[in-house]
């Protein structure tokens, strides 16, 4: 791959980090699958933003990584890229004053990010290597 594709790649890995911080906090607000008043609201309602946080890390990895059977290892700028916001959230939250649970909750999320980043560059070789057969 050419220095001005993987530019490219980072720029559109850093634009897809972005959105990917303003589709969490809209998620984070809106989806309410299971009313409030239920005990269970806050484990079903946050599971459905974390599967489609999930989805959509690996999904715009995945794109970003693809036909290359070595990505992990060549990628690792598009995935720092990707998961930027998430990754700066836990200083961003510590500064703003919030309590420790609030901090440790938004580390939790940058790392569920960049593993969901990771699942999609290994599957993004993994069928490059597919096809190289």
């Amino acid at each position: 791959m050419n220095k001005t594709m993987k530019v490219v790649k980072i720029v559109v890995a850093v634009l897809l980090g972005l959105f990917s911080f303003v589709l969490w906090i809209n998620l984070a607000a809106d989806i309410r699958v299971v009313p409030e008043k239920d005990p269970r609201a806050k484990f079903i309602n946050g599971g459905l933003v974390l599967a489609v946080m999930a989805a959509y890390f690996f999904i715009c990895e995945y794109l970003l990584s693809r036909r290359d059977p070595q990505t992990v290892w060549k990628h690792w700028p598009t995935i720092l890229a990707l998961t930027s916001m998430l990754i700066l959230l836990p200083v961003l939250v510590l500064t703003s004053g919030e309590t420790i649970d609030n901090v440790m909750q938004a580390v939790g999320l940058a790392i569920f990010a960049v593993v969901c980043s990771c699942a999609g560059a290994a599957v993004a070789a993994r069928a490059a290597r597919h096809k190289l057969l």
